[in-house]
């Protein structure tokens, strides 16, 4: 009975451990991103901006609605 309590601990510290890993990587991620944009994406990335768009991508590849 004990070795399955054990057990069961240590799978909830791995969840944990895995939980908050994940969600700092997620946080490094959504943080440089949204730093992108405050900073000035043109002003970090220079004319190659203009190519890294989002929508000027979507446009490029006829994804858009609009022309």
């Amino acid at each position: 009975m004990q070795g399955l309590k054990r057990r069961k601990s240590i799978n909830k510290k791995n969840n944990v451990v895995g939980s908050a890993a994940g969600f700092t990587v997620f946080t490094i991620l959504l943080s440089s991103w949204a730093l992108t944009f405050i900073i000035g994406g043109k002003h970090l990335f220079g004319h190659v901006w203009d190519e890294l768009v989002m929508y000027n991508v979507a446009d490029k590849l006829g994804l858009t609605g609009w022309s």
